[in-house]
């Protein structure tokens, strides 16, 4: 089961940094050479498309990690606190944590972006989206570079 659990919890995460991967590097250039209407639809059609499985594979991940770090008393406080393996498997959980509220917030500006390119407006949510955006890119790399390590 162990086995099993390992690969559903790797490749979600590969579908998961695949997609990020993808979007940023091939997928928003794209669009950024379009008008803003046009821009703002291609980037709107692009993250309902992801959405379900970017966040399904996220979930998947998740779900799956959490049985994989139990076998390895990761829910005892010593473990967590006084071992290497502990200490990383916080740092793991805490970008998570971190990755799924960026991804959240991504989605929201991403919103009003889309909005204000929508209506003509100026679009003041642009600069907000891209840093939130390189945030979420550069957690997204870290937590398989953790992952990595917790199994040294």
């Amino acid at each position: 089961m162990h086995d099993l659990l390992v690969v559903v919890h790797v490749v979600a995460a590969a579908v998961w940094v695949g997609g990020v991967v993808a979007l940023t590097f091939v997928a928003v250039p794209v669009a950024q050479r379009r008008e803003n209407a046009v821009r703002g639809e291609l980037l709107r059609d692009l993250g309902r498309r992801w959405r379900p499985l970017g966040w399904g594979a996220l979930g998947v991940a998740i779900v799956t990690g959490i049985p994989i770090a139990d076998e390895y008393g990761a829910f005892d406080r010593d473990v967590l606190l006084d071992t290497r393996f502990g200490r990383l498997l916080l740092l793991k959980t805490a970008l998570v944590l971190l990755l799924v509220g960026l991804s959240v917030a991504h989605s929201r500006i991403g919103t009003v972006l889309q909005r204000q390119l929508r209506e003509g407006l100026e679009p003041t949510a642009r600069g907000s989206l891209v840093l939130v955006g390189r945030a979420s890119l550069a957690t997204t790399v870290a937590i398989p570079v953790v992952a990595v390590l917790l199994t040294r």
